[in-house]
């Protein structure tokens, strides 16, 4: 019986064997450094690749990952390493990047969920090996908690600024690209309640974490048109602006299934089924922003510009739209907004 048991095997393990099934090697390591455990979750070639690759910038807005901007990234990577850094979670992009989409050397996920490990010089050098990075979706306080001010924060400003790879986010991931970000430390607020109060405390906007040349004096937001985000948004640029956080602030906004792809030459292209939303201060400051009061930003009825868009536009400068867009106005009268 043994004997019988063992052709047995031997037939199916030359059967498999003969027709070259690809099966991507899966590894849950931990690495550690004095009290710092970090867990990682590997799939891949252990071997790291060196590519030449292409500077991206990827805005995510959540909801379902576009395939199409995640292909964009593999390609501009070079196909080299692929790293996905999250405090929350586990190793739902591995499989997906490695064999749904096929093409990464490796797709490792770094899980940092405290100071403490931000601070591993080997989440540093993964990370600084990386080909393309991407930020998933969470909690965006824990990553601007955990991750200002450490080793992390240095080396996706690495990745950005000397070695130009592509590098994006969705949801969380996607609100702490740009220079100014909406910590969302006390609460997640609604439009009703930011345009009622826009100075209050639980505005909590930032302008000390990353720095992407590309995504200065902006601000982003995500999950926008489904959870109606649009008076927040406003809301938000008026507490910047009457803060004198920075002069000018603008605005991109992502739904849900929908990514803004935006290549080395500075041209954006918008991928997947929804829109990406640009909010411009153009006829001056708020008329009334002040701490318990509802917002008002009337200046006749054109306060904030707003262009939706499908189609691809000059990142530079807000230019040359193509394809499916619309230009209007919004304003906000004593905390209401209307457009």
């Amino acid at each position: 019986m043994n004997k019988l048991l063992f052709g047995i095997f031997v037939f199916f393990y030359s059967t498999l064997s003969c027709c070259n099934y690809p099966s991507p090697v899966k590894k849950i390591n931990s690495f550690s450094l004095s009290e710092c455990a970090v867990t990682s979750y590997r799939t891949g070639s252990d071997t790291d690749l060196q590519t030449e690759t292409k500077e991206a910038i990827v805005l995510m807005g959540g909801g379902k990952d576009v395939d199409l901007a995640f292909r964009q990234m593999i390609k501009d990577s070079g196909k080299g390493d692929f790293v996905i850094i999250r405090a929350s979670g586990a190793d739902g992009y591995n499989d997906y990047l490695y064999s749904e989409l096929g093409g990464p050397n490796s797709v490792e996920t770094l899980i940092i969920d405290s100071r403490e490990k931000a601070f591993c010089p080997t989440v540093a050098e993964k990370i600084r090996k990386a080909e393309a990075l991407f930020i998933a979706g969470g909690d965006q306080a824990k990553y601007y908690l955990y991750w200002k001010d450490t080793p992390v924060q240095n080396s996706i400003e690495y990745l950005v600024n000397a070695k130009k790879v592509p590098i994006g986010g969705t949801s969380a991931g996607m609100a702490i690209m740009s220079e100014l970000v909406y910590t969302a430390e006390v609460s997640s607020l609604t439009s009703e309640k930011a345009l009622k109060n826009p100075l209050s405390e639980e505005v909590t906007i930032k302008n000390d974490f990353l720095k992407i040349p590309l995504l200065k004096n902006i601000l982003t937001d995500t999950h926008f048109d489904q959870r109606k985000r649009q008076g927040r948004t406003i809301a938000f640029m008026a507490n910047v602006l009457t803060k004198e956080m920075i002069k000018e602030v603008k605005t991109v906004a992502a739904d849900e299934n929908t990514a803004l792809y935006i290549d080395d030459d500075n041209q954006a292209e918008v991928l997947g089924s929804g829109k990406i939303w640009l909010f411009q201060a153009e006829n001056g400051l708020p008329e009334r922003c002040i701490p318990s009061q509802p917002l008002h930003w009337k200046r006749e009825k054109k306060a904030i510009k707003v262009t939706k868009t499908t189609g691809k536009f000059n990142f530079a400068d807000w230019s040359s739209f193509s394809g499916d867009f619309s230009v209007k106005y919004f304003y906000v009268e004593n905390g209401r907004l209307s457009d």
